[in-house]
């Protein structure tokens, strides 16, 4: 009826003295062959984190925006990003602008993205999303709450944004963001040019009884 706490100085992962189980739920650990214990959501001493950023600044082509568009993703050529830093955990970056996450274990992921960019027309509103790429099904969709919404009252001065979404991810799904204009906004030609993004994403595995 209450929470059970096992003590251990055989725990693998770094840091571990204890561990709490909730009434009613289950706990798996396995054991390695230098006779440590791991729980089943903490199989690596570090948790899943990727990271990427854009390599060219400004970003070698303008993302076309029309307002009868839909969502344009950030990648190549909109969006040149290299790995930051060098040595990722669980992620790795299959093209330009997206972070995949490689763990065999589901995760609770924390995504951040901080992004600035220019607009080649005056008062467009420009929005941006963070999209998951589901690979069982193929299927590419917004993560629910992570728009944003930025006004540009003049061309060619750069705007910041920031997005902050959690998400769960399987193996080998991704992350990316995109921009369009919302229905606010009303400028037939105008276009998006990125100058500086930056995108990580960190987890937590999932226990599963």
């Amino acid at each position: 009826s209450g929470i059970i706490q096992i003590n251990s100085s055989d725990w693998g992962p770094s840091g571990f003295s204890n561990v709490l189980i909730p009434s009613g739920e289950t706990l798996t650990v396995i054991s390695n062959t230098a006779s440590k214990w791991y729980p089943q959501n903490a199989l690596s001493e570090s948790n899943p984190f990727g990271a990427i950023r854009q390599s060219t600044s400004p970003a070698l082509s303008t993302v076309p925006i029309p307002n009868a568009g839909g969502y344009v993703a950030l990648n190549a050529p909109y969006l040149p990003t290299s790995i930051h830093p060098s040595t990722l955990t669980d992620f790795d970056m299959p093209a330009s602008g997206r972070l995949r996450y490689t763990g065999e274990l589901p995760i609770d992921c924390a995504i951040n993205v901080s992004m600035s960019g220019r607009v080649t027309h005056n008062t467009v509103t420009v929005a941006a999303s963070i999209f998951k790429y589901d690979a069982s099904s193929a299927t590419s969709t917004e993560i629910t709450g992570a728009e944003q919404f930025n006004y540009h009252a003049a061309q060619n001065k750069e705007q910041n944004m920031s997005l902050v979404v959690h998400t769960e991810l399987s193996q080998n799904d991704y992350v990316y963001v995109a921009v369009r204009q919302p229905p606010t906004s009303s400028v037939a030609s105008a276009g998006y040019t990125s100058y500086k993004f930056y995108m990580a994403a960190s987890g937590h595995k999932i226990i599963t009884a």
